[in-house]
């Protein structure tokens, strides 16, 4: 029950199984980034072909695929309701409240989720495509390449920043079954009673895995 379905490896044979593994990081770097600043309609393009290359190439079921844009789900409720806080405190500062004034967004709000979620089935493609080791065995070979040195200190950090997002999705996995059990509902307000709990338990177990590290050293 506890096990996160968030950019869960799965092991295969498909044509990004196979390809190299730093390309892979290098595109998905690239068209990440891409996601932000190409015209939504490209970037909501690409999210369809990321859709398609994760359920009929990858093997990927719909709540592996739901559950990795979880996260753009969440800060798009945290967005709109930080607009909505801003708008309110603006109007009443000026004297002129009204709906219009306080349900008032940004254009370039629907842009930024596009980019967001194309950005994050870019990342799932690498996550589901790649295990730990060879991101970890990539970025030693990137980190060699740019600074020919043999010492990989920064591709040791980024692998295990990389896989320990497959942990912080657990723990808020743990969290919302244990919502769940006590009755609690699926709203708003799940979200601001979750997400601080949340922050300290990924908090301390950044905290353990370094103590680990350290006594190993």
């Amino acid at each position: 029950m506890e096990n996160s379905l968030f950019f869960r490896f799965r092991p295969g044979s498909s044509v990004l199984h196979r390809a190299n593994a730093s390309a892979k990081i290098v595109c998905a770097l690239v068209l990440s980034v891409a996601s932000f600043y190409a015209p939504p309609i490209f970037s909501a393009i690409w999210f369809c072909v990321c859709i398609f290359l994760n359920a009929f190439l990858l093997r990927s079921s719909l709540k592996e695929i739901v559950s990795d844009l979880k996260p753009s789900f969440i800060y798009a409720i945290l967005l709109i309701f930080a607009t909505l806080i801003l708008n309110f405190s603006q109007c009443v500062s000026s004297g002129e409240v009204s709906a219009k004034n306080v349900f008032r967004f940004n254009s370039t709000y629907i842009p930024l989720m596009i980019g967001t979620a194309a950005s994050l089935q870019t990342s799932s493609l690498l996550y589901r495509s790649t295990s730990v080791m060879q991101l970890k065995e990539s970025f030693s070979k990137i980190e060699r390449f740019i600074f020919r040195k043999d010492e990989t200190p920064l591709s040791t950090t980024i692998s295990l920043s990389l896989s320990f997002i497959p942990e912080v999705a657990k723990i808020w996995t743990r969290l919302e079954n244990a919502w769940r059990a006590r009755g609690g509902a699926e709203s708003p307000k799940k979200i601001f009673v979750l997400v601080p709990r949340f922050l300290h338990c990924a908090l301390r177990r950044a905290f353990e895995k370094s103590l680990s590290m350290e006594n190993r050293s």
